[in-house]
């Protein structure tokens, strides 16, 4: 995984986001993939919230609603 500065998002990974949606074909390979974004995204997604102005608690509780609601939205 290339290291970016904080705040700069990755090059979306489409062939991650599509695994990540293909449980039928399998279960391990598509929680690796979500397993993955999670790791690529959670810090600079957390980055933008807090530039929004909320506070770090606030940042670290609305980033892993938005990754539940992905997660959990298939």
């Amino acid at each position: 995984m290339t290291t970016l500065p904080d705040g700069f998002f990755a090059t979306t990974r489409w062939s991650l986001v599509i695994a990540g949606t293909r449980f039928q074909e399998g279960e391990q390979q598509a929680c690796d993939a979500l397993a993955e974004l999670c790791r690529t995204y959670w810090r600079p997604s957390f980055l933008f919230v807090c530039r929004k102005g909320h506070s770090p608690e606030d940042a670290q509780d609305l980033t892993q609603d938005f990754f539940v609601m992905i997660l959990e939205g298939n």
